[in-house]
């Protein structure tokens, strides 16, 4: 399976990877570059064209879309609004009234239109929130230590989550009318020889793919957990991936280039682009947009 450059981004932590249908552009972050990227396919191709880099003051761990051009940011501080006409950032939830003493990190829509986000640290302290179109925020799990992928299944009945810290990707049942979880069980734990279970996505299937931080691979699973296929990685730490392009058969991953030696940079001088690989047989799911009142 050919895995190609799409970006050479040169990210030092390139992360939370996501399709807008409605724009037909790929959005991702680089959270130490303190910037979010906006990639546009050339039209009538699916060969790169036009990249956007929006610097901002402080790390981003995840983005999220509006039905308007305006995004969701989850920084350093809090949650924010990105005004896409004015460039400008407006505060929804800080971080500092909240007490949270830790970043965000990864985060993700679900298909009510709530952005589920959670923060990150080396102890087992931190939270998965959940921002509602109305602006309220709720705490929804607690005892987190590295929050990052997250998905829900087809139905909506059942929500996975990584904690990678913690080595163990979660999965939960869902109500998709209420916005809960319950019922937490160990999907999948990541053996540390084959790396850790880093962002995620689901397919229209139903199966999870992982980018597995340190273990140069992505890897699709069922929803038994039984691995079906793995993708090997020209990076040792692919971060993220999701699902993309004009009938979202292609799998876009984001990689990181952090904390690599000399000698491990040299053997992987790809680490931090953006790629992709074309699916034979295999479609994503739209990625939902929030419609905000706030």
């Amino acid at each position: 399976m050919h895995v190609e450059t799409v970006v050479a981004a040169q990210n030092i932590l390139g992360e939370g990877p996501l399709w807008s249908v409605r724009q037909q552009a790929f959005y991702w972050v680089d959270i130490e570059g303190q910037a979010f990227f906006r990639l546009k396919l050339k039209r009538d191709s699916d060969s790169a064209g036009e990249v956007e880099r929006f610097p901002l003051e402080q790390r981003i761990g995840a983005l999220a879309l509006t039905d308007s051009d305006d995004l969701l940011l989850a920084l350093d501080g809090g949650l924010a609004r990105w005004d896409a006409a004015r460039g400008a950032v407006r505060w929804l939830m800080e971080n500092m009234a909240y007490k949270l003493p830790n970043r965000f990190n990864d985060g993700k829509m679900d298909r009510r239109g709530r952005f589920w986000v959670g923060t990150m640290s080396q102890q087992p302290e931190n939270s998965l929130y959940r921002l509602d179109p109305d602006g309220s925020v709720h705490e929804m799990e607690t005892g987190i230590m590295i929050s990052n992928g997250i998905g829900w299944s087809p139905d909506n009945r059942t929500m996975y989550y990584s904690d990678s810290g913690a080595g163990v990707v979660y999965a939960y049942d869902f109500d998709l009318d209420a916005g809960t979880i319950s019922n937490r069980r160990e999907f999948l734990r990541s053996d540390g020889d084959a790396g850790v279970a880093d962002g995620l996505t689901v397919d229209a299937e139903g199966f999870i793919w992982s980018a597995f931080w340190d273990g140069w691979r992505v890897a699709r699973f069922s929803p038994e957990g039984e691995q079906v296929l793995e993708i090997p990685m020209p990076v040792q730490r692919p971060t993220s991936c999701a699902f993309g392009g004009g009938s979202l058969g292609e799998l876009y991953i984001t990689s990181a280039s952090i904390d690599l030696s000399d000698d491990e940079r040299a053997r992987q001088p790809r680490a931090g682009d953006l790629f992709r690989v074309r699916l034979q047989g295999v479609r994503g799911l739209p990625e939902p947009e929030m419609s905000p009142l706030f």
